[in-house]
């Protein structure tokens, strides 16, 4: 067997390879995992990246499987990247659930990967759960457990069955009817007997099948099927969907065997075998099977079983830390002298891992650990033993393993650990011991301990031999450095003899022997290849060690020692499983095969062993990494002769180890720089330049060959001019590289100019610097860059120009071809052969679209665009540095896109369509189609294969109805496509009928199986649609369309929404059939499009959409939801696509276009989904709030500049005084001392006085220049905040003009709704819209179309009189409607307006009494009644009907408009009509508001509400307050404080000059509101609510200011209609709010005010934040004077509560402010502390006789200063 997941299982499994890249594996995996879940939680652009980066950790191990090639594994990681890749893409929705399949998929399959490494035996079906679970939700066909199963190789090209000795005569459309008349039972039968029955003449009738074959493979074949049927008959797999299926493809077989077109399907062959193989009773046959194909053991006895996953991996995790956690606190405690503290540590790490071994369902490995712990814990008390610590240190071992194999634990493992805990209790106590486990637990610890021990051991010692060598080789005379050598390779054949090693030990004599050989070689280059045989077996000895740490068994079936050749090498684990003892050859020589066999016949490259390799790579990677470092340092340093016995020794090294794998060309590169090396040394020649360009070359030469197989290439690689270079140099001649001369002179074309392959670097030339390599070419770095430059350049004009030019009716440009030109030269140039002969190809192609062609097809422009991407993929990849291939798809494409534009005019539609119709015909009759002269020039036609020998009464018999069906839906399908010039004449071939009387059952319940995989080419091709998918093309062939050309464009915009749902729904129901909910939903979609497809006349695709919901009725009814079905539904789904985009792109003009002329080409549109331009519009709101915030701050520093200038000034004013003190002072001793003797010092100390006033000033003109400074950048600052600030508007404005939407892109919707509602109740009415292109925001226009529409109904239900009545009142019968749309301001308004009979007020006063809603003798203004109308429930109607009656939509009208933050009007005349006027935001993002202060708090008002805002002085507030309303333009407007609608009492405020008092305006009603402050008019931007606070009257929204505070918007008009209508709310509203006073009042201690007094305004800031730290009011004053005006200017309830006070101030000090304080009534109670650097005593009884009442010192304690207030505010002293 043979599938691309399927290696050859004839050799046993090794899995050393897979446990080199295991840990890969799991890290990869476990990356993709983490990358998969924390795509979850981001935006759908971002989770596509993580996706992405999930699905490249996932492709790493995926790559890591195949290069191991472990059966199966690799099938699953496809089939997650392909999870990942649709996830990404989104055609497979990113689900939690969905993406826990995926990472149980991974936990499955690493668990199933650690089996495999631990020696379990390869069965990949025991993923199939995990399998399952992933093709289910991708959605595949076919789900079955033999996708898992892979057989080993087929012997059925020999004589694995022998054939039958007496063959019956082959009488299959016989056996095939016996055999369709008993599998029809077997699948409807009920019980398993009467299954087994009929199972039995199945097996019959197959083994008359099987006897009668004459050749081996079909003996094979049908052998298999009739064990399997022998199998069912026997009560195997009786029931399951499994069996079911692969009798119905044997049912199909049978039918192409009755037909002479049977082949032999491999994939059911697997199947058959994979039944066999799990057979838990096999027969006879199926035994014989299992021996032919070695089936043993490849099934595990149940697939369904979920065997992974099972174990909680974070308790798993959780005690394998907690364990290594405990093996380090013993390791610790076992060092140290029994200290206590270790051993607690030791046992609490014991016990969590013993919790987690009880997670993890182990409580004999918990109960082991404590008993571990609490031994530990005894042992530190009393003392210690060796066996003691053994021992521990042995159940420490053993827990680790039992946690490594927690999935495949030994039966005895609980004895084990038993025994363990028996023996540390013996031990502790000082008694003997019981004997150890036996068990194979602890025989793996025991090996595995010894191995491991050893290993280390060898690896030292190999080092060890290694740095010996290299001594003795850096200077021979160093004999005594080879007497160390045998030593310790005698104690490394010992211990090599102790593991029965046999073959490594002979290599450590072999070794041993030649190193005592060497001092007895005389010749120097002899000694130098003894030492270089000597390192290879050395390096290959360290290979063997490395890997007989990890698996001793594999590491002696690896390596041989070949005595004859004295060498010791790794064999390929392909060589080692064909045969126990295969001749190692050299290893410069190819592997034979153990077995010649043209089945086994393996690539030059396959002797190279993957494993090997990457061990290589990444050792001389590591090696070449020094190489680099070595040449990089300075040429001094690099040519010492350390340095250059280092380099000689690292190419030493990758010759040897590149020898030991098989890369022999590589091992000649490095081997010849290590000559060149070998001669330096020896002659001690002078470092050369050219032998450090050789060194040069040769690191970057080899670097790039390790580069190449690390990506699978490079194996064939030759040394090249690299050996001659070497040579030459070491010969003593120059660097150079030159090219080999071939030796026969190579066939050259002389109509083609050939370019080289490859381009050999100039000589002294640094490869990495001036050459690029691109695959197997060297282009010179300027023209690779050049190449670069340009072909991008002509792929961008390629690909504008065609995108142009499949909308434009026009010939090939002349740009176009000579980009093509100029692209297939320039490649030919650099030697990019692929992409000029592509590009040559898409040349002849074009050039022939010239005049009279006008254009081309979509479908001949898809060839040209393919070819576009495909020159963008190869240049792309070309400049990664990859070669792209030839493309003879590509080019065969565009020759078929030329044959078909040079085809003569007169092989066009007829033509097509004759050979078409003689296909289908020849499908259906099953005779070969005869050669016509339309036929022969089409070489894709194929008339052999049609069933021969078929007589003229059968095609008599062909059911005509049959052919006129497929006919017409042939014929109905050409017209649609409009006959593309390259459509393929061949037709689909339906089965031959048969005449038997089962055939048409048959056929449809087999007829959709899952196709064959390797069905042979002579099979039937299927046919294109089922039957009924052709009846319903043919039924809707006879429909044309009526199209409204008008309404078309609103259609197709619907249609693109609703036909994606439609198809989701469909896959949806498809994946859970039960699931009803999809069907409805899908009914009511699809009825929604066939609406709306009949209305814009797209008459077949409503016909379409209805026969679909018919068939989805029809399955729901009969129950029938099957995959047949479903396919059927997809079919038709996918017409009714493509009805849609012939609407969108109508290959002929669609009726109503044919006058019409053509359009100009539109600007290229790009679709914006609405949630991200909403998301845009509230982000550029999101930057206007962060740049209010932004001036709030730079205010700020303003204000503190302007501080900080006043304190500039008043520094200056004291330095002017002292300058003046100084100097009067000065002139006064100055006087004194003229007259007694002058004093020297005296006069230096005055002069250093004026010094210092001098060095003052300066200091103060320097700070002065930082303040200019400072508030030039400050106002910078501003002024770029201005620019921001008029830059924010203009996106604001461009986004929200994005938003914006014109009014008549609803009118055609107003239209049908106005055409509908008249006709329904026999009115005439004539819409006229007005003004549809003013523009307003989208989503308003969006939410307010349900309420337009109910006007609409309203006014031709109630409005509009019948026509006999506007008759009879004088009217015209029709009546007038007229939607007015203007634009006002920030608002726009709509008014709805008709000329009918207006409001009929009586008729609703009249129901207003009756409904209860007015006492019968209250009033009610005309205006009042109007506005009834909007009351929820209201309705004059008489009776219900479709279109009104239930008295909400006007509510709904309001409702929504207020909710949007607009209002409603009405205007009623009686008979002369009605009008409703709709004032609309413009838009709901951003809009005009007006700021208020009430009650300490801020609020907004849409800007549009306030009409006036008045100032009125006390005397007038205080009348209108008492009259309760304000005149205004003659009407008295009621007069509310805004606090007390929101249920507050107004604050109390100090005297002020005047209130103001804002009119507002909403629709009919008018408001006069108070408030405290009018803080300005702003533009804002407007947040949702939420659906909670949205739906309370008088909050339109909330936006957020500058300063970071949330402020509601509101609309007071709507709030005072809402409490005159329920005046009750407002003392609930009180209630309320004096509730929440009196909790904050509880809950929030009361705030006191203290004032600190100091000229310093470092100490003013510090106090302050201190005490509002403490949570007080802080006022502050600089000195005494401005403290009293501040005193005496606040009111007795505002005064401070205590004062602190400084000493020394300008203008009044400290005790004079004291003094002024204590003799005011109005201030003599408040408390003063004095806080002043004066300490002495006299200050502080001074400041007590004035009445302070506490003195600090500064600087003070916070502490203490804190305690002192708090004592003197709580002690009530104010």
């Amino acid at each position: 067997m043979s599938t691309p997941d399927s290696p050859q299982q004839s050799k046993p499994f090794d899995s050393e390879p897979l446990s080199w890249v295991m840990v890969e594996i799991r890290e990869a995996l476990g990356r993709s995992k983490t990358a998969l879940f924390e795509a979850g939680g981001r935006e759908r652009e971002e989770r596509a990246t993580a996706l992405q980066h999930a699905r490249s950790h996932l492709h790493q191990a995926h790559g890591a499987l195949v290069m191991v090639d472990v059966a199966g594994a690799s099938l699953l990681t496809a089939g997650a990247e392909q999870a990942l890749a649709r996830f990404r893409d989104g055609s497979l929705e990113y689900t939690v659930d969905h993406a826990q399949v995926v990472a149980g998929l991974y936990q499955a399959l690493t668990e199933y990967l650690e089996d495999l490494v631990a020696g379990t035996p390869p069965q990949p079906a025991r993923l199939f759960p995990y399998y399952r679970d992933l093709q289910s939700m991708l959605g595949a066909e076919r789900i079955h457990p033999a996708d898992l199963f892979f057989p080993p190789a087929s012997v059925r090209d020999g004589h694995a069955i022998a054939l039958a000795a007496a063959p019956p005569a082959a009488d299959y459309p016989a056996w095939r009817g016996r055999f369709e008349k008993s599998l029809l039972p077997f699948l409807k039968a009920p019980d398993d007997a009467t299954r087994r029955q009929h199972a039995g003449v199945l097996h019959e009738t197959l083994n008359l099948v099987d006897d009668a074959q004459q050749e081996a493979p079909a003996r094979t074949f049908w052998f298999a099927m009739q064990a399997f049927a022998e199998l069912a008959a026997s009560g195997e797999g009786m029931g399951t969907l499994y069996v079911k299926q692969l009798f119905g493809l044997i049912n199909l077989q049978l039918r192409r065997l009755a037909q002479g077109t049977a082949s032999l399907p491999e994939q059911m062959l697997r199947d058959a075998l994979f039944f066999i193989a799990a057979a838990a009773e096999p027969t006879p046959a199926a035994l014989q099977l299992r021996a032919a194909f070695a089936l043993d053991g490849l099934v595990p006895a149940d697939v369904e079983t979920r065997r992974y996953g099972q174990v909680d991996q974070d308790a798993l995790h959780g005690a394998r830390t907690a364990l290594a956690q405990a093996r380090a606190s013993w390791s610790r405690l076992a060092q140290a002298d029994l200290d206590p503290t270790l051993s607690v540590d030791f046992g609490a790490a014991l016990q969590d891992v013993a919790v987690h071994a009880e997670s993890l369902k182990l409580p004999a490995l918990a109960s082991l650990l404590r008993q571990c712990a609490a031994v530990a814990q005894q042992a530190v008390a009393s003392g210690r033993s060796a066996a003691l610590e053994q021992e521990i240190g042995t159940a420490l071992l053993f827990a680790e393993t039992g946690l490594e194999q927690v999935r495949r634990l030994p039966d005895d493992f609980a004895g084990n650990a038993e025994t363990i805990a028996a023996r540390l209790h013996a031990l502790l106590a000082g008694e003997a011991p019981p004997p150890a486990a036996a068990g194979e637990l602890s025989r793996q610890i025991e090996q595995g301990q010894t191995v491991a021990t050893l290993a280390d051991e060898m690896k030292t010692g190999l080092r060890q031999v290694e740095k010996l060598l290299n001594d003795y080789y850096a200077d021979g005379a160093r004999q005594a450095c080879l007497d160390g050598v045998a030593p310790l390779l005698r104690q490394l054949q010992q211990q090599l003899a102790s593991l029965e090693q046999e073959d490594a030990g002979a290599a450590v004599q072999q070794v041993e022997a030649a190193v005592l050989q060497l001092p007895a070689i005389a010749a120097q280059a002899d000694q130098a290849e003894a030492l270089d045989e000597i390192a290879q077996n050395i390096s290959a000895l360290g290979f063997f060690v490395d890997m007989l740490g990890r698996n001793a068994q594999a590491a002696k079936g690896r390596f041989h020692f070949d005595a004859a050749a004295g060498t010791f090498r790794a064999l390929p684990f392909e060589k080692v499983a064909a045969s126990g003892s295969v001749p190692v050859p050299l290893l410069d020589q190819a592997l034979a095969p153990a077995v010649p066999s043209a089945a086994d016949a393996a690539p030059a490259d396959a002797g190279l062993d993957a494993e090997m390799l990457d061990i290589f790579i990444a050792e001389a990677r590591e090696v070449l990494a020094f190489i680099d470092t070595t040449l990089a340092l300075p040429r001094e340093q690099a040519a010492s002769s350390e340095h250059l016995a280092m380099l000689r020794r690292s190419f030493h090294t990758l010759k040897g180890s590149s020898r030991m794998i098989g890369l022999a060309q590589f091992a000649e590169a490095a081997g010849a720089i290590e000559r060149v090396m070998n001669t330096w040394l020896a002659e001690a020649r002078t470092v050369s330049d050219d032998l450090f360009t050789l060194l040069n070359y040769g690191w970057y030469q080899l670097s790039e060959w390790v580069a190449e197989l690390e990506g699978g290439a490079g194996r064939e690689r030759e040394a090249g001019m690299l050996l001659a270079a070497a040579e030459r140099v070491r010969e003593g001649g120059p660097f150079e590289l030159r090219k080999p001369r071939p030796a026969v002179p190579p066939v050259s074309n002389g109509n083609v100019i050939g370019f080289p392959s490859a381009t050999a670097p100039a000589a002294h030339e640094a490869p990495d610097d001036h050459l690029k390599h691109v695959g197997e070419l060297r282009i010179s770095l300027p023209l690779y860059n050049i190449y670069l430059a340009e072909t991008d350049e002509l792929l961008r004009v390629l690909t504008r120009d065609f995108g142009e030019w499949r909308h434009e009716q026009r010939a090939v440009s002349g740009e176009a071809l000579q980009a093509v030109h100029t692209l297939a030269g320039t490649s030919g140039t650099v030697g990019f052969q692929s992409l000029r002969d592509l590009a040559h190809a898409l040349e002849t192609t074009i050039e022939t679209v010239v005049p009279p062609l006008a254009g081309l097809s979509d479908a001949q422009h898809d060839v040209l665009e393919h070819a576009t991407q495909r020159i963008g993929q190869m240049l792309q990849a070309f400049a990664l540095g990859d070669l792209a291939p030839a493309q003879p798809d590509m080019i065969e494409s565009l020759n078929t896109l030329w044959r078909a534009l040079t085809a003569p005019p007169g092989e066009s539609r007829e033509a097509q369509l004759d050979a078409l119709f003689a296909a289908t015909y020849a499908s259906i009759v099953g005779t070969p189609v005869p050669p016509a002269e339309a036929l022969a020039e089409d070489p894709a036609e194929d008339t052999a294969d049609a069933v021969p020998g078929e007589s003229a009464e059968q095609l008599a018999a062909v059911p005509a109805p049959q052919l006129e069906t497929l006919f017409a839906a042939t014929y109905a399908s050409i017209v649609a496509d409009a006959l593309q010039p390259d459509l393929p004449a061949a037709a689909a071939e339906a089965p031959v009928p048969d005449l038997g009387a089962s055939d048409d059952l048959f056929d449809a319940g087999f007829e959709h199986a899952p196709l064959l995989e390797h069905a042979l080419p002579e099979a039937l091709v299927p046919a294109i649609m089922p039957a009924d998918a052709a009846a319903l093309l043919a039924a809707s062939a006879g429909i044309s369309d009526e199209l409204d050309l008008d309404l078309l464009s609103v259609f197709l915009e619907e249609g693109a929404d609703l036909l994606p749902q439609i198809g989701e729904a469909l896959r949806s129901w498809q994946q859970q059939p039960h699931d009803s909910g999809q069907a409805q939903m899908l009914l009511r979609t699809l009825h929604t499009v066939k609406g709306s497809a009949r209305m814009a006349g797209a008459m077949r695709l409503g016909q379409h959409a209805h026969e679909i919901e018919t068939h989805i009725e029809n399955m729901l009814h009969a129950g029938t939801a099957t995959p047949q079905a479903f396919e059927e539904l997809l079919a038709h789904y996918d017409h009714a696509l493509h009805l849609f985009e012939q609407l969108q792109q109508p290959l002929l003009p669609l009726p109503g276009m044919e006058d019409t002329p053509a359009a100009e080409p539109k600007a290229a549109l790009v679709r914006v989904r609405a949630d991200i331009l909403d998301r845009l519009v509230n982000q550029a709101g999101e930057v206007s709030i962060t740049r209010s915030k932004m001036e709030n701050e730079v205010g700020v520093l303003g204000a503190s500049l302007g501080e900080f200038s006043d304190n500039l000034q008043r520094l200056r004013r004291q330095l002017r005084e002292v300058e003046m003190q100084a100097e009067s002072q000065i002139a006064s001793r100055m006087a004194v001392g003229s007259e007694r003797d002058f004093d020297p010092l005296e006069f230096d100390r005055f002069t250093r006085l004026q010094e210092l006033t001098r060095m003052m000033a300066e200091s103060v003109n320097d700070v002065a220049s930082f303040h200019e400074n400072l508030s030039h950048s400050v106002n910078a600052v501003g002024d770029d905040l201005v620019l921001q600030a008029r830059l924010t508007r203009e996106l604001q404005r461009d986004l929200m003009q994005i938003r914006m939407v014109p009014f008549a892109s609803i009118a055609e919707r107003l239209f049908r709704v106005a055409r509908q509602s008249a006709k329904e109740v026999d009115k005439r009415v004539n819409l006229d819209i007005r003004g549809g292109g003013v523009e307003i925001d989208r989503s308003v226009l969006e939410r307010m179309a349900a309420p337009f529409e109910h006007l609409l109904r309203n006014a031709i239900v109630h409005g509009i009189e019948p026509r006999a009545a506007r008759l009879a009142a004088s009217k015209s019968e029709t009546g007038e409607l007229l939607v007015q749309v203007s634009q006002q301001g920030n608002e726009v308004a709509i008014a709805f307006s008709d000329d009918g009979a207006g409001l009929d007020l009586e008729r609703i006063r009249s129901k207003a009494h009756s409904a209860g809603l007015l006492s019968p003798d209250a009033p009610l203004s005309d205006a009042q009644a109007a506005e009834l109308i909007f009351a929820p429930g209201f309705s004059t109607a008489d009776s219900l009907t479709e279109l009104a009656g239930r008295g909400f939509g006007m509510d709904i009208v309001r409702s929504e408009a207020l909710a949007l933050g607009g209002r409603v009007e009405t205007l009623t005349q009686a008979g002369q009509g009605m009008r409703f006027t709709i004032h609309l935001p413009l838009t709901l993002a951003v809009t005009q508001v007006v700021l208020l202060a009430a009650n300490g708090k801020t609020y907004a008002l849409p800007s549009v509400l306030v009409e006036q805002v008045l100032h009125l002085k006390g005397e007038q507030l205080e009348q209108v307050q008492a009259a309760g309303h304000i005149e205004s333009h003659g009407h008295a407007l009621a007069l509310h404080h805004l606090s007390s609608m929101l249920g507050e009492a107004p604050a109390a405020q100090a005297v002020q000059r005047h209130a103001p008092v804002l009119l507002l305006r909403n629709g009919n009603d008018r408001l006069a509101l108070q408030v405290d402050d009018v803080l300005g008019n702003r533009e804002v931007v407007v947040k949702h609510v939420g659906p909670q606070l949205a739906r309370m009257p008088g909050i339109a929204g909330a936006t957020v200011l500058g300063t970071g505070d949330i402020v509601l918007i509101l609309n007071p008009v709507a709030l005072a209609q809402h409490l005159e209508h329920h005046p009750e709310l407002l003392s609930q509203y009180a209630l309320a709010s004096g509730e929440q006073r009196a909790a904050s009042s509880t809950l929030a201690a009361p705030r006191a005010c203290v004032m600190v007094v100091d000229d310093s305004l470092t100490v003013r800031r510090v106090m302050q934040r201190l005490f509002e730290r403490e949570g007080y009011l802080v006022l502050l004053a600089k000195d005494g004077v401005e403290a009293l005006e501040q005193l005496h200017a606040l009111e007795p309830a505002a005064m401070p509560a205590l004062l602190l006070v400084d000493v020394e101030m300008p203008r009044m000090d400290g005790f004079d402010l004291t003094r002024n304080v204590r003799s005011d009534d109005k201030t003599r109670a408040i408390p003063v502390i004095m806080i002043t650097s004066r300490s002495a005593d006299k200050h502080r009884t001074h400041a007590f006789e004035l009445g302070v009442n506490a003195y600090f010192g500064k600087p003070f304690q916070e502490e203490e200063l804190l305690a002192e207030v708090g004592r003197l505010l709580g002690a009530g002293v104010a």
